[in-house]
């Protein structure tokens, strides 16, 4: 694959570029910068290097470097969709200042405040319907299509989850305004929170790790 050293400080977030190509890799660091890798696929290099025929290899190359801050630390990062059928998407950015900054094509497109809720926000994740609630999703929208005229999946229905460093996890209703309304937190656990994932149990039931 190859590696690079695109950040002297440490890495607060690392993303794919999520549907299109070329697929891409994001990386977000402490030092304020917002590196972008350009992934190449090949079937012919590393068969002939090394007597396999069929075998693929594929490496990547720094595309860009972003400053995205000034003063604030970032402290988070993730791909999201930015419009309500998901055509285009953008990066999220999440800084020690409770900010929101969604970037798209190396500009800062707006700016919002995140939850305020035990510190500054490090991980999130999309809340999406999950195997089990995707049929009574597409029943719900015909439905409601008939009713109101019109199709698609609502911003309003859609959330993300997200933790702090220590303590707090929350959910987060789009889109990202700033309404505090829309969030909401909880303490989930006594100390720091490593990781966290959602678990799709059945229709309108879900489990966060």
């Amino acid at each position: 694959m190859g590696k690079h050293r695109g950040h002297w400080r440490n890495i607060v977030g690392l993303c794919f570029s999520t549907g299109g190509a070329p697929i891409r890799l994001y990386s977000l660091g402490e030092d304020r910068k917002l590196v972008e890798y350009e992934i190449h696929s090949s079937g012919g290099g590393a068969a002939k290097d090394s007597g396999h025929t069929g075998e693929h290899s594929s490496d990547f190359t720094i595309h860009s470097s972003t400053v995205v801050e000034q003063e604030a630390r970032p402290t988070g990062l993730m791909f999201v969709s930015e419009h309500e059928n998901g055509a285009e998407s953008a990066l999220l950015i999440m800084n020690d200042e409770y900010k929101f900054k969604v970037f798209r094509n190396r500009s800062c497109r707006s700016t919002s405040l995140a939850p305020t809720y035990g510190g500054p926000l490090c991980k999130m994740l999309p809340i999406s319907a999950g195997p089990a609630s995707s049929s009574s999703a597409k029943d719900e929208g015909a439905d409601n299509a008939g009713k109101h005229g019109s199709t698609g999946t609502k911003q309003d229905d859609q959330f993300l989850l997200y933790a702090t460093h220590n303590k707090v996890i929350g959910v987060i209703q789009l889109p990202l305004d700033g309404n505090p309304h829309r969030y909401m937190g909880l303490i989930a656990h006594p100390g720091p929170i490593s990781a966290v994932s959602v678990d799709y149990q059945g229709i309108r039931k879900l489990i966060f790790h």
